[in-house]
C-alpha cells in the first residue's frame, strides 16, 4: 500500500499511453489495470501487467493504493512475434470464434477472398453462400467482386 505510484509511472514508464491511463484513473480515485512497458533495474525494458486499486478510509477518502504487478514480458514478446507472422505469412488465415463467426483475418486472406477485413469480420464459416472450391481455385463468397472464372490459377 502506498501513494507513490504517480512518481513510479513518471520515472519508470516507457509506455506513455499506458502510464497516462493509470495516472488518470489514480487522479480520479479509481483503479486501473493495464499492460505497461517499464524500464527495469538493469536499464532494459520490460512489460508488466499492473493492477492498481485505491484504498479508502471508512469515510470513502482515498488514503493510498495497492498494486499487483506481474512480469509479462515473455507473453508480450510472443504475442508480437505471432502477430508479425500472422500478418506476413503468404497464406490466407481466417480466425473463427467458437460459434464459427470470423473474428480476424490476415492481409493474404483479404487478397484471396477479395474482401476487406471489415467485410470478412462477422461472417459465419457455415454461411451456405460460400461456394465449394476445386483444385487450383480460391474460395469465393457472393459478396466478392470476382467474376466467374477469375479465381482459376
Amino acid at each position: 500500500v502506498g501513494t507513490v505510484w504517480d512518481q513510479f509511472l513518471m520515472s519508470e514508464a516507457v509506455d506513455d499511453a499506458g502510464a497516462l491511463k493509470v495516472r488518470q484513473a489514480l487522479l480520479a480515485g479509481e483503479g486501473a489495470r493495464t499492460e505497461i512497458q517499464v524500464r527495469n533495474r538493469h536499464g532494459g525494458q520490460s512489460w508488466i501487467d499492473l493492477d492498481i486499486q485505491p484504498v479508502r478510509t471508512d469515510a470513502g477518502v482515498v488514503s493510498g493504493f495497492i498494486a499487483i504487478q506481474s512480469d509479462v514480458t515473455q507473453q508480450v514478446l510472443m504475442r508480437q512475434r505471432l502477430a508479425a507472422i500472422f500478418h506476413a505469412v503468404a497464406a490466407g488465415i481466417v480466425v473463427h470464434d467458437e460459434s464459427g463467426k470470423i473474428i480476424d483475418c490476415n492481409p493474404e486472406a483479404e487478397r484471396v477472398f477479395e474482401l476487406s477485413r471489415s467485410n470478412l469480420i462477422g461472417r459465419q464459416a457455415t454461411d451456405p453462400r460460400w461456394r465449394p472450391i476445386g483444385f487450383g481455385q480460391f474460395p469465393q463468397h457472393p459478396a466478392s467482386p470476382r467474376r466467374a472464372g477469375a479465381h482459376d490459377l
